[in-house]
């Protein structure tokens, strides 16, 4: 069974839009919260990647003075990032997402940045104005624990039938806090800070509490796409309709096949679906590609995280020492560096790893390996053919709307398949490539990107 088939069959059988919390005079649909942790879980085993510990809330306490003097001016634009969306662009850790609209667009911008798995010191980020978002958390943390204790929903009865989808079910607990604090403290920051014109974030589905205080105070929301977005993404496919108070009003794609995704059978309540491209693809697409001179492919391997991530490292292990004689080795690590993965696999002593962002890296390769990361789509739009490794079949589940038929990508269930793959794809033209992706991935961003600006601000 699909993950859009799990969704329909769940929140068919379930009244899942009645489950509520009745709390500061009104009322807050709960399903949304809880569904992209409990489907995470499903697929990954996992409730979360980042764990609550003292390590986390120590690393949001150290980093809360980053760029604060930059919270109380005025902005155009409040764009809620990560520190893994930078990548290094003319000596600066380059925001991917944000940091051409907040530095070319004209429109004065201010980056809210999680930073929780890479750490950037501020001189060396691109953006001109930063600050942590754990400015926000912080007080969110402090709000929920004293104050939101004893949430309850209205339903006990349908948040168990909810919960019991996965082992163990998930931590709803958590869930109520985080977003009902989201919702009070950013209502209280919005009526002490200048407020923007638009909010642009890189993750709707982790920010509910704050899309609903920007959008009662007539700001729009923006979501700009981040990762894969297929009909089998959890997180923006739903069966049944919620009210649409937060959920963002305009959904940024990177091509125009994501806008299939929303179509009459899923409710999905965004307002407009608008492609616009990637700047980070625009930029490395005018990089010389592979330099042809190695006597075998490079192979670039693009790591998952979870059990998936687990599962692939056996499958790199798993080669041959005859195998080896058919192409190279590179690993890309996505969050852990090799020294983590070492740990639990002293194998991986003799492969290389990566030192630089995926994007340099790639460029240098001649294939590009990966489970179901967006990644996949990227790389053939810098001229790279794919391998995808149908690991638990979610190469077919999230890739195949995408790249299902692109003579460019081939899916391999074993090593004999991926060889056999390898000898098809080795020798393939990179501008034939390119243009195999350009349903998915639009051309011309920093004119698409400028024009929604001037329409929604």
């Amino acid at each position: 069974m699909t993950t859009r088939e799990k969704v329909d069959q769940l929140e068919n059988r379930l009244n899942v839009t009645e489950l509520k919390v009745n709390t500061f005079g009104q009322q807050f649909q709960v399903y949304p919260w809880l569904k992209g942790r409990l489907f995470y879980k499903m697929i990954t085993g996992n409730e979360t990647l980042q764990k609550r510990d003292l390590k986390l809330y120590w690393k949001q306490i150290t980093s809360i003075f980053y760029g604060i003097l930059n919270v109380f001016r005025r902005y155009d634009i409040w764009a809620f990032s990560t520190s893994l969306e930078r990548r290094p662009i003319e000596g600066k850790q380059f925001d991917k997402l944000f940091d051409y609209v907040g530095n070319e667009s004209g429109y004065k911008t201010l980056v809210i940045e999680t930073r929780i798995f890479h750490y950037h010191p501020y001189r060396s980020i691109a953006s001109r104005y930063a600050i942590s978002r754990s400015f926000f958390l912080l007080f969110e943390e402090i709000y929920g624990r004293l104050f939101l204790r004893n949430t309850r929903v209205n339903d006990e009865a349908l948040l168990k039938a909810i919960n019991s989808n996965v082992f163990e079910g998930i931590d709803h607990r958590t869930l109520l806090r985080k977003y009902l604090a989201q919702y009070r403290l950013m209502k209280f920051w919005l009526k002490i800070l200048p407020n923007p014109k638009l909010v642009m974030l890189s993750v709707s589905y982790t920010n509910f509490g704050y899309i609903k205080a920007f959008k009662e105070r007539g700001i729009k929301v923006a979501e700009v796409q981040h990762g894969i977005i297929t009909k089998n993404h959890h997180a923006y496919n739903y069966a049944k309709g919620f009210t649409s108070d937060q959920f963002p009003d305009y959904l940024l794609t990177i091509g125009k096949k994501e806008k299939a995704v929303f179509d009459l059978a899923n409710k999905f309540p965004v307002r407009e679906v608008i492609p616009v491209g990637s700047y980070i693809i625009d930029h490395y697409a005018t990089f010389k590609i592979n330099s042809g001179y190695r006597k075998k492919p490079l192979v670039l391997f693009t790591l998952q995280d979870g059990q998936i991530g687990d599962k692939f490292i056996e499958f790199i292990l798993g080669f041959k020492a005859s195998d080896h004689e058919h192409f190279d080795i590179l690993v890309q690590p996505r969050r852990n560096s090799k020294e983590n993965y070492l740990k639990r696999y002293a194998e991986l002593d003799s492969i290389e790893f990566s030192n630089q962002d995926f994007y340099s890296t790639v460029v240098k390769a001649d294939l590009h390996c990966t489970v179901y990361s967006t990644t996949a789509i990227e790389s053939l739009s810098l001229g790279i053919p794919n391998i995808l490794v149908n690991i638990d079949d979610q190469s077919v589940e999230q890739l195949g709307p995408v790249l299902g038929g692109n003579q460019y990508t081939k899916v391999a269930q074993s090593h004999a398949n991926f060889l056999e793959a390898l000898d098809l794809l080795k020798n393939s033209d990179p501008e034939r490539v390119k243009l195999s992706n350009e349903d998915n991935i639009m051309v011309n961003y920093k004119v698409n990107i400028t024009q929604f600006l001037k329409e929604v601000i």
